[in-house]
């Protein structure tokens, strides 16, 4: 499709011209690749293809949405008209895939969606939480607010995942130094010892025999071994597609020690941190229970707010249908409570979800004094298994030959 541009270089000098592409976006990115900012391309109808969102959305961050929605905020506060404004921050933004979504958005606009609309037409990257609350700032008049309360909500999201990914680092390090330490040992030190041991005889203590068996299994069928791990996991992720499997799992997650517990508040801080913020955009309860059960991947978790929605939408109250629920907390009810008493739930659904903040922040914060007792007793373990395996049979040859 051929399409008419003008463009402008950094010093302000105008270009027009016409080129051919598949989409407006592409004319787009041509053009900056040139260090041409885009001004105008002749509108015929054609737009950004929405399945290209699965492939740009893995390279815009949280980061950079949280930047998008700060910066179109503040300058809309200033009084600065939406498609204005997008052109604004079209031009202050480094990251190239996102100015590729911010053109095409801008163009819907221009073609007579709404700006609700034509974010949504990008779900990998604009949530369905997102949408509604532009969608009920647009209705309310009070968009600037509600994308200043979006990128308050993404900043708390990615504090939090930054907290978790801290909080594991370390753990991870040392787990990963153990099987790679498991590997060099059974590979390339246990063998040299083999042929050492196998002139012992046959009586070996049974740590060496634990230790040469392990180590000529792994030697002899490691492809076998890698293979069934692969094999696991592909089956372990086709048998999550189904909901009956999927039920058991995410049941097992939720009541997993300690981290079970941890996910459990993360979610549910999580829950209740978007019903807050939608009900704060001026969404309705019922829609944003429906919602707020979209953001987490959790069967258990994700069923029981929507259910929660569909008792509230036959004319039962919130704390009610809670409460015949066993995943919330007596002290969410009880806080859900005074909420529904006071008229005021969407104060009362920030304070529940600061304290599950809270409490995550407790547990992350002595994660490792959970963790690091196991550590030492696998470590601990292999250790010593390596060490009787090593040492004993010499012992005992010491011993033959000092009698």
């Amino acid at each position: 499709i051929r399409f008419k541009y003008k463009a402008r270089d950094e010093n302000g000098n105008l270009f027009e011209g016409e080129d051919e592409a598949d989409s407006r976006s592409d004319i787009a990115k041509k053009l900056l690749a040139k260090n041409l900012v885009p001004t105008e391309i002749e509108n015929s109808g054609v737009f950004l293809d929405s399945s290209r969102s699965i492939n740009i959305y893995r390279n815009i961050k949280s980061t950079d949405l949280t930047v998008f929605f700060r910066q179109l905020s503040a300058i809309m506060q200033s009084g600065v008209p939406l498609l204005e404004s997008l052109s604004t921050v079209f031009l202050d933004t480094s990251n190239n895939f996102l100015k590729e979504v911010i053109f095409d958005v801008k163009n819907r606009i221009e073609g007579g969606e709404t700006f609700s609309q034509a974010l949504s037409h990008y779900p990998k990257i604009f949530p369905k939480k997102i949408i509604a609350m532009v969608e009920a700032g647009e209705k309310g008049g009070v968009l600037d607010s509600s994308l200043k309360k979006i990128a308050s909500s993404l900043e708390k999201e990615t504090k939090i995942r930054s907290k978790i990914m801290s909080s594991l680092r370390y753990p991870f390090f040392v787990i990963s130094a153990l099987v790679i330490a498991f590997i060099v040992v059974m590979t390339f030190i246990i063998p040299k010892f083999s042929a050492l041991f196998s002139s012992f005889g046959e009586n070996l203590p049974l740590p060496t025999r634990i230790l040469m068996f392990s180590s000529q299994f792994i030697i002899k069928y490691w492809i076998f071994v890698l293979g069934a791990v692969l094999l696991s996991f592909y089956l372990f992720k086709k048998l999550s597609s189904l909901p009956n499997f999927k039920i058991r799992i995410d049941n097992l997650v939720i009541h997993l020690p300690i981290l079970g517990n941890l996910y459990k508040k993360i979610v549910l801080g999580r829950i209740f941190d978007t019903l807050a913020d939608l009900l704060d955009s001026g969404v309705t309860l019922t829609v944003a229970l429906e919602l707020a059960s979209s953001t987490t991947n959790n069967l258990i978790l994700s069923r029981a707010v929507f259910e929660v929605g569909q008792k509230v939408s036959a004319g039962n109250s919130l704390t009610n249908s809670m409460r015949s629920s066993n995943v919330f907390p007596v002290v969410a009810i009880n806080l859900v409570a005074l909420g529904e008493k006071s008229g005021d739930l969407s104060q009362m659904f920030y304070k529940i979800a600061s304290y599950f903040d809270e409490e995550t922040d407790y547990i992350l914060s002595n994660l490792m004094s959970f963790i690091e007792p196991i550590l030492i007793l696998i470590l601990g373990s292999f250790v010593l298994l390596v060490a009787l395996g090593v040492f004993l049979p010499m012992w005992d040859v010491m011993g033959l030959y000092f009698r």
